[in-house]
């Protein structure tokens, strides 16, 4: 768990939705965090890295809005570009674990509860400007961006990279309509 996991469960905890104690939760989080300005996070906000990740990065834009409940894995590196919304109860990885194949000699690699021959594999992704990325949909590892004013459709799994100006969803996500237009 990362060091600022107890701080964002305190500070995201439903008491400061007030109005009055949301400038305090997104000052708590600003001193956590590369945040931009006019940016606004609702309750259960969590935003998480494997600890044994040193150069794991969080950088967000200006005006960004995070509903309820939405869980964040920056273990790999991730960019939140401006006036990006993500509505409740999503989740976004940017890792996920290599782990030895040969199941009759695996108790060999596997020592103190855990497989010795563990790898973090980091997988960077780039959220761009004015993506909108709806309700419980789940973003996997490998997915390097998600373009310019696209949107992710509600329950949607997103597996590859989604273009500018976009609109998927399903599961797997797929195109349902691209705009070519600014």
């Amino acid at each position: 768990m990362n060091t600022n996991y107890w701080g964002q469960i305190f500070f995201g905890g439903k008491i400061f939705t007030a109005a009055g104690l949301l400038n305090i939760r997104m000052s708590a989080y600003r001193k956590m965090f590369d945040i931009g300005e006019n940016c606004v996070f609702s309750s259960g906000v969590l935003f998480k890295t494997d600890s044994t990740i040193k150069n794991a990065s969080l950088k967000i834009g200006d005006r960004v809005k995070i509903s309820f409940d939405v869980d964040i894995d920056y273990t790999g590196g991730l960019v939140i570009e401006e006036e990006v919304e993500f509505t409740r109860d999503i989740i976004v990885l940017t890792h996920h674990h290599k782990r030895h194949t040969d199941r009759e000699s695996s108790y060999e690699y596997y020592i103190g509860g855990e497989y010795s021959d563990l790898d973090i594999v980091q997988t960077p992704l780039i959220i761009r400007k004015g993506a909108f990325i709806g309700a419980r949909a789940i973003i996997l590892p490998g997915v390097s961006s998600i373009g310019k004013y696209a949107i992710v459709g509600a329950g949607s799994v997103v597996t590859k990279e989604v273009p500018d100006y976009t609109m998927v969803a399903g599961n797997p996500a797929r195109i349902v309509k691209q705009n070519t237009d600014e």
